[in-house]
C-alpha cells in the first residue's frame, strides 16, 4: 500500500456490512496478571465472553487493536 490514501482507496473498495460493529477502549492489563489462574482474572475473562457475544451476533472478519506501546 505505501501511503494513507492508497490504505483509503483500498479501504473504499471493500464491502458494507449491514451491522455496525462496536468500538472498544479498554486497558491491556497489567503485567502481573500473567501468573494468574483464570478465575483470578474476572477482567480477561470478560473480554472472553465478549469475544464470543461479538462472533455470535456479528460478521466479524477481522479486529483492530491499536497500542501506544
Amino acid at each position: 500500500m505505501g501511503t494513507l490514501s492508497s490504505f483509503k482507496n483500498f479501504t473504499d473498495r471493500l464491502p458494507e456490512q449491514g451491522a455496525k460493529m462496536p468500538v472498544l477502549f479498554t486497558s491491556h492489563g497489567n503485567p502481573m496478571d500473567i501468573p494468574m489462574s483464570k478465575e483470578e482474572r474476572p477482567f480477561w475473562n470478560k473480554l472472553h465472553e465478549l469475544g464470543t457475544d461479538l462472533q455470535q451476533n456479528f460478521e466479524v472478519k477481522a479486529a483492530l487493536v491499536v497500542s501506544a506501546h
